[in-house]
């Protein structure tokens, strides 16, 4: 996927790229993964301290990369659904009121549906917090 291939076009972003990423990011990950667990084996104690130090540097650098690797492609596996690839997904944003907080982060102000579909995303109109129906 190329750094702009997720820009929102004509109201909706393509999905397409991302799950045709999915697969290949996942053989990354797995790659980047074994490589990282590779050079986490090397006993840098044993080694000239130069030379230590630079193992020292590639294994933290392969740590981050074999992160990022995971992270993306988890975020490739789950992405498209959650943007609505397989039919309309609803999601309730709530939005709290941090002048009073509560354990929890705050008093439920204002909340609104957020709907997405096939990558176009859309917000109904926030409504009050307490327009919320009390729960017996």
């Amino acid at each position: 996927v190329a750094s702009g291939g997720l820009a929102p076009s004509d109201g909706r972003i393509d999905l397409g790229p991302l799950a045709a990423a999915a697969p290949e990011l996942a053989k990354a990950a797995d790659a980047g993964e074994r490589a990282s667990a590779s050079v986490a084996q090397i006993d840098s104690g044993a080694l000239l301290p130069v030379v230590a130090e630079q193992v020292d540097e590639v294994r933290a650098q392969l740590d981050e990369v074999a992160s990022a690797l995971r992270t993306g492609a988890r975020v490739s596996e789950l992405l498209p659904g959650m943007l609505g690839a397989d039919g309309e997904r609803r999601y309730l944003a709530l939005f709290l009121n941090s002048a009073e907080l509560r354990s929890t982060g705050g008093l439920v102000g204002a909340m609104a549906v957020i709907t997405a579909d096939d990558g176009a995303l859309s917000m109904s109109s926030t409504r009050a917090g307490t327009d919320l129906p009390r729960l017996e």
